[in-house]
C-alpha cells in the first residue's frame, strides 16, 4: 500500500467554485458551509473527465446524531440535488451511511460525523465510485457510471445552516492494481491456472509433434487406474481370507444389499490406501481434467459472448474485489477494452474443446 500511494501524482489543490454551489459560502477556496435557504450543494473546480482520481473530504462542523451532510461527485449542470431522487450526483450519507443515486441502494457503508474524513475514489475508465472512512481502504460504492465529466461535490440536506467541509489531497492515482479473477461470479484463481494449463496442452495436442508424446503420456496414466484397483482388490480378498466365516457372511451380506440399491460399489475410496489415493489425485486426476476440463464458466483468459451483440471477446478480469463488472478485450482490433456487466453481459464460456487424434474410448477398457 504504501508504494501505490508514493506512485499517486499530487496535482494543484483542489477547491470548490462559488459558481457551482447553491445556498453556500466557499470559505478560503477549501471549506463548504451550509448558508441559509435550505437545502444546497457545492461543486469542485476541478471535473474529472479520464483516468483514476482520489481526494479527501473532512468534515469539520457538523450536528452528531443528526447530520445532514453527503459527500461524492456530481454532474455539472445540477438538475436535481435532492439526495433521494437525483439522478445527477453519486452520494455518500453521513447520518446513515447509505448510498444514493436515482434513488437509495441496497449497499450500506459506515455513517461518519464531525471529526471524520472520508476519502473517495473516482475511476472513470473503471466506471466506479469507491470511499473510504479515515483512512481504511476505499470500498467500492458505484458501479457503470454513466457520465463524462464529474465534479466532487458536497450535498447539504437538511435545513439548518452550519455544516462545514473541506476538500483537499486531490491525487491522480498511480499505476492501476492487477486485475483480480472476479470469484464467486468468475472462477477462482485455481481454477483459472487449471484451465490455462490445459489450455495449453491442448493447442499443444492439436500439432504433430506434440500428439504422440501427449497421448502416450496419458495413457500411461490412465492405466494406473487399474493398477490401483487391482492392487485394492487383492488386498481386499487377503483381509477377508483371515476373517470368520460368520464375519465373511455378514460383511458379503451387507455388500449384496448395498449393491442393490445401487449406493456403494464393492471397491470404494475406503479400500484405497494412501499411496494409491495420491496416484489417482497426483497422476491420474489431470488426465480426467485435461479431457473433461475443471471450470466451464467465465474465467480469466476465457472466451465469452456480448449476449446482446453477440461479438466474442477475452475476459481480462475485474478492477476490484466484489465488483459486477469485467474488463473484456474485444476480438475487434478496432473496438477498445471496455466494461460490461456480468450478470447480463456474458454468456457462458466458448472454446474449441476438440482434442483431435485422441484415443478417448480406450479408456473405457482401462476402466
Amino acid at each position: 500500500e504504501l508504494e501505490e500511494e508514493d506512485e499517486n501524482l499530487p496535482i494543484q489543490e483542489v477547491s470548490f467554485d462559488p459558481e457551482k454551489a447553491q445556498c453556500c459560502i466557499v470559505e478560503n477556496g477549501q471549506i463548504l458551509t451550509h448558508g441559509s435557504g435550505g437545502k444546497g450543494y457545492g461543486l469542485a473546480s476541478t471535473g474529472v473527465t479520464s483516468g483514476c482520481y482520489q481526494w479527501k473530504f473532512y468534515i469539520v462542523k457538523e450536528n452528531r446524531g443528526n447530520e445532514g451532510t453527503c459527500v461524492g461527485v456530481s454532474r455539472w449542470p445540477v438538475h436535481d440535488f435532492n439526495h433521494r431522487t437525483t439522478s445527477d450526483m453519486w452520494l455518500y450519507r453521513a447520518y446513515s451511511g447509505n448510498l444514493y443515486h436515482n434513488g437509495e441502494q441496497t449497499l450500506t457503508l459506515s455513517s461518519f460525523t464531525q471529526g471524520d474524513f472520508i476519502t473517495c475514489v473516482l475511476d472513470m475508465e473503471a466506471r466506479t465510485i469507491s470511499f473510504g472512512k479515515n483512512g481504511e481502504e476505499p470500498k467500492l460504492a458505484f458501479e457503470d457510471v454513466d457520465a463524462a465529466e464529474l465534479y466532487p461535490c458536497v450535498m447539504f440536506y437538511s435545513s439548518n445552516p452550519g455544516e462545514k467541509v473541506k476538500i483537499c489531497d486531490m491525487q491522480m492515482r498511480g499505476t492501476p492494481r492487477d486485475l483480480l479473477p472476479g470469484d464467486p461470479i468468475c472462477s477462482p484463481v485455481a481454477a483459472v491456472l487449471a484451465e490455462a494449463t490445459i489450455q495449453l496442452i491442448r493447442i499443444l495436442h492439436r500439432t504433430d509433434r506434440w500428439t504422440y508424446c501427449i497421448n502416450k503420456k496419458m495413457m500411461e496414466r490412465l492405466h494406473k487406474i487399474k493398477i490401483c484397483i487391482k492392487e485394492s482388490g487383492q488386498k481386499l480378498k487377503k483381509s477377508r481370507s483371515v476373517q470368520s466365516r460368520e464375519e465373511n457372511e455378514m460383511r458379503e451380506e451387507k455388500e449384496n444389499k448395498e449393491e442393490e440399491k445401487g449406493k456403494h460399489n464393492r471397491h470404494g475410496l475406503a479400500d484405497l490406501s494412501e499411496p494409491q489415493l495420491r496416484t489417482l489425485c497426483i497422476e491420474v486426476w489431470p488426465v480426467l481434467a485435461v479431457i473433461g476440463g475443471v471450470d466451464a464458466g467465465l474465467r480469466v483468459g476465457g472466451r465469452c459472448v456480448h449476449k446482446q451483440t453477440g461479438r466474442h471477446a477475452t475476459l481480462l478480469g475485474v478492477v476490484k474485489e466484489g465488483s459486477t463488472s469485467a474488463k473484456v478485450q474485444w476480438d475487434e482490433a478496432e473496438i477498445t477494452i471496455r466494461y460490461d456487466v456480468l450478470c447480463y453481459a456474458f454468456n457462458r464460456e466458448v472454446f474449441d474443446g476438440e482434442m483431435g487424434n485422441c484415443p478417448w474410448t480406450v479408456s473405457n477398457n482401462v476402466l
